[in-house]
C-alpha cells in the first residue's frame, strides 16, 4: 500500500486510514489509487467482514488536493477518482466512516 493510505486488518475489520494528517487527509490521485486497490482487495478477500475509513491527525479528509487535482484532474471516466468512486459505490461487503474534524 502507500504510506499516505495504511491498511490493518484486525478481527475481519479492514481499517483504512488516510495519512496525511499535514494537509488534513486531502486527497492526491496516489490516495486516490491506493484507497481504489484497499477497497477492491478488501471486496475479494474471505477473511475482511467490514471495511472503516478513517483520517490520521483528528481530520477524516478535506476532499481534493487542489494542486494535485489540477495535475491530474479527471480526463474520463477510467481517471483516478472515478475509479475510487466506483469502488466504493460497488463494495459488497459493508463500508463505515469514522468521521472526525473536516469532512
Amino acid at each position: 500500500m502507500s504510506d499516505t493510505v495504511l491498511t490493518q486488518l484486525d478481527a475481519g475489520v479492514l481499517s483504512v486510514t488516510f495519512n496525511r494528517p499535514e494537509k488534513k487527509n486531502a486527497f492526491t490521485h496516489a490516495m486516490y489509487e491506493a484507497a481504489t486497490a484497499a477497497l477492491l482487495d478488501a471486496d475479494r478477500r474471505d477473511d475482511v467482514r467490514v471495511v472503516l475509513l478513517s483520517g490520521a491527525g483528528g481530520a477524516f479528509t478535506a476532499g481534493n488536493d487542489i494542486g494535485d487535482f489540477v495535475e491530474h484532474p479527471p480526463a474520463g471516466e477510467d481517471s483516478a477518482v472515478f475509479r475510487y468512486l466506483r469502488a466504493l459505490a460497488g463494495m459488497a461487503k459493508p463500508v463505515l466512516a469514522a468521521v472526525e474534524g473536516a469532512a
